[in-house]
């Protein structure tokens, strides 16, 4: 259970120092989720940057900011190693969104013929 309070508050404070972040490579990010282990140790951040893959070369290249910056705003003994994954499942969304017009698009032109 604390684990999870702990990764919802890592969440929100990367969020927050991304936002605020001058370097207008972070513009695109989005924290999509964070996991923690159960000893605390590691944080896996999951983020999305709409299609704008510097960003998150930018976002690992930054990692040691982040980090004195989060130990800075979450208060815990040891604060755990961040690891970022881009979360694919917005490029998957659309991808299924692509798929599902361009079926209804051949419904539709297939209705028109048989008129």
């Amino acid at each position: 259970m604390r684990n999870k309070r702990v990764a919802e508050n890592i969440k929100r404070e990367l969020a927050k120092i991304i936002q605020e972040s001058s370097d207008p490579r972070f513009i695109h990010i989005t924290i999509t989720g964070a996991e923690v282990t159960r000893d605390l140790k590691y944080a896996t951040i999951y983020f999305t940057t709409m299609n704008h893959p510097e960003a998150g070369i930018a976002l690992r290249h930054a990692l040691g900011y982040i980090r004195s910056q989060l130990a800075q705003k979450i208060k815990i003994k040891y604060l755990p190693q961040l690891r970022f994954r881009e979360d694919k499942s917005y490029e998957y969304g659309q991808r299924i969104d692509e798929l599902l017009d361009r079926i209804k698009g051949e419904t539709d032109t297939g209705a028109d013929q048989k008129e």
